[in-house]
């Protein structure tokens, strides 16, 4: 049977429009693993000896696009759980604004970075809050927490590169 035709959502009890949204585990992975690919290039390049100003624009500006994305994702669950929907809408809203914040106001790169960090912190708790209440699969949110920790030691590595801390 080919992988495409095999239930990733079997377990999984939420509505109908929450388990076809989980429906393509495949698809789901590999788009979620290549999305933080560009963090990793953006590090590459500083190693590369490409100028390091244009890979910090970079990192961070594509850091907001994926948190607003993340935050999206919340925004569109909030309608799935009764119980929290107001605190997810909430919260991924003020997210949102705050990643945009980061890059639309001048601040000193070290501090855009750990805002950044604690944004995508705040996501992923968000996320496992949604977990908890059952309106994802086990494998999604143990995707989330894996790609989560490879995107934050992208952003410890630029730190790194880069002598922000």
């Amino acid at each position: 049977m080919p992988s495409h035709s095999r239930r990733p959502d079997a377990g999984f009890t939420g509505s109908k429009a929450e388990v076809s949204m989980f429906r393509d585990k495949s698809l789901t992975v590999r788009l979620t693993y290549l999305g933080a690919l560009p963090f990793w290039l953006a590090l590459l390049a500083v190693f590369a000896g490409l100028p390091v100003d244009g890979a910090l624009r970079v990192f961070l500006g594509y850091g907001a696009v994926i948190a607003a994305f993340m935050a999206g994702t919340i925004w569109t669950a909030a309608h799935w759980s009764e119980r929290q929907s107001v605190l997810l809408l909430a919260m991924s809203s003020i997210i949102a604004l705050i990643v945009f914040a980061v890059i639309a106001v001048p601040a000193r790169t070290s501090v855009a970075m750990l805002v950044q960090v604690a944004c995508l912190l705040a996501l992923f708790g968000l996320d496992c809050a949604i977990h908890r209440n059952g309106d994802q699969p086990k494998w999604y949110i143990v995707m989330r927490a894996r790609v989560t920790a490879i995107v934050l030691a992208a952003y410890a590595g630029m730190a790194a590169a880069t002598g922000q801390f």
